[in-house]
């Protein structure tokens, strides 16, 4: 007799998309509600502090985030002042924040975390003028930052920081206009630029990439939605994320977009199952992304959300440990599922998502006994393609489609 704890998971996916991607509420950013926090993640933890509450108070706090366990937990305060609007990145074991302002002034410094130690470091100060609402990604090791606006207005300088030789670098200026609140993503080892707003507050849905090989810069396809400041910006699955965002106003987006590197096109998407953050904090753990803290419709929030393209999921299938069959399949919504080899099964959780990422079912350390068949309800779901996924630990055994006529 074996026993076995089986994760399964159902997850929707529309009849016109070749690709979905799951975003599901995770425990709640703590602390004081914010918008333009601070955050990265290191060594599988996330971490949020900082930032600007509804009345215009500045924050030092600071929180840790582990995925394994959902739960936050309370660091010291950063040693530095009070701050919003700030850049941050992690290179390495270490995070780093700089730039941004406090009630009084604009910032250039550069303070670097140590989390083995919950302490802070000042480092090297950013060389550019004194400034809010840069953006930044690490390539290879160094933190490229840049645009933001300040005392003169809207800037176009980038710098990249070298944590080694704790030294910056001036490189090529951005191409695009001068602007502040864009968000910046390392993939495949080039920097990408898209949206932000320029002097005359247009909104913008550009994007720009830079090489370091040529030290160039190239415009590509444009975001297909509407011009947008401060969106999230994420690699997942070798895909870059970006999306939500705002109007600087009350008005949030719902829709975010992949891009294809390779073909230089876009994926729209929407989300309506929450809030859509605005000037957000995101970074990427063990190849899922999270999102948390910012504003909605002019308010400050403390949701946190993960997003994970299931694509990933679907395509490490492994099916040597067990024999597993879904029947019957197209079927009017209610399936059975085998698992032929393990008798006296115990499924560890069994969860469905529809296409906005919202759970919808969930069992949790169901018995199957001998011939371990277990019968899966989807007759009060729409008409559609399914996806589902064994999973034995973190390992995945076996998925494959489901059709609901």
């Amino acid at each position: 007799m074996k026993n076995k704890f089986f994760t399964l998971i159902f997850i929707f996916s529309c009849l016109i998309c070749n690709a979905q991607y799951s975003i599901v509420n995770k425990a709640n950013v703590p602390g004081t509600y914010r918008h333009h926090a601070a955050g990265f993640s290191i060594n599988g933890m996330g971490y949020i502090g900082t930032g600007e509450d509804d009345f215009g108070n500045l924050l030092n706090d600071w929180w840790m985030y582990n995925p394994t366990t959902d739960t936050w937990t309370a660091k010291a305060n950063t040693i530095m002042s009070a701050r919003s609007y700030t850049g941050s990145f992690s290179i390495g074991n270490k995070g780093y924040i700089t730039c941004g302002n406090t009630a009084s002034s604009y910032l250039s410094s550069l303070w670097e975390y140590e989390p083995t130690t919950d302490t802070w470091t000042q480092k090297t100060s950013f060389p550019g003028a004194a400034r809010r609402h840069p953006c930044m990604a690490v390539l290879n090791g160094e933190a490229y930052v840049g645009c933001g606006d300040g005392s003169s207005g809207n800037y176009d300088d980038f710098y990249k920081y070298n944590p080694t030789t704790n030294a910056w670098t001036l490189i090529t200026t951005f191409m695009g206009t001068k602007r502040h609140h864009p968000v910046a993503v390392a993939l495949n080892g080039k920097l990408y630029v898209a949206t932000g707003h320029d002097l005359n507050n247009v909104k913008s849905k550009e994007l720009f990439v830079y090489d370091p090989s040529t030290s160039a810069w190239t415009q590509k396809t444009s975001i297909p939605g509407i011009g947008r400041i401060a969106p999230f910006g994420l690699v997942l699955n070798g895909k870059m994320v970006v999306g939500w965002g705002a109007d600087e106003g009350t008005t949030n987006y719902n829709d975010y977009f992949s891009y294809n590197e390779t073909a230089n096109t876009w994926t729209t998407y929407t989300y309506s199952a929450g809030v859509c953050l605005f000037a957000s904090v995101f970074f990427e753990i063990n190849g899922k992304g999270y999102v948390g803290s910012g504003t909605y419709q002019g308010n400050c929030q403390n949701e946190f959300y993960e997003i994970t393209d299931i694509n990933t999921d679907v395509a490490s299938v492994s099916t040597n440990s067990a024999e597993v069959s879904v029947y019957p399949n197209p079927s009017n919504g209610k399936f059975n599922l085998k698992i032929s080899q393990f008798e006296d099964l115990k499924m560890k959780d069994i969860t469905i998502y529809n296409s906005q990422g919202e759970r919808i079912y969930s069992a949790v350390n169901s018995q199957i006994n001998s011939p371990s068949n277990f019968q899966i309800d989807l007759s009060e779901a729409k008409s559609g393609v399914y996806f589902y996924k064994v999973a034995d630990g973190n390992s995945t055994i076996a998925s494959g489609k489901l059709v609901v006529e």
